[in-house]
């Protein structure tokens, strides 16, 4: 069971990376929109 909870922790912590970097770059791109219009 270690394998696949080590497995499992890897995958969540990618998840969460994955997520914020996709509300950062939402976040940057609603500026500029917000700028220009």
């Amino acid at each position: 069971m270690g394998i696949v909870n080590s497995i499992y922790k890897k995958k969540m912590n990618f998840q969460q990376e994955r997520r914020k970097e996709a509300l950062r770059e939402a976040k940057h791109i609603a500026r500029i929109l917000g700028e220009r219009f």
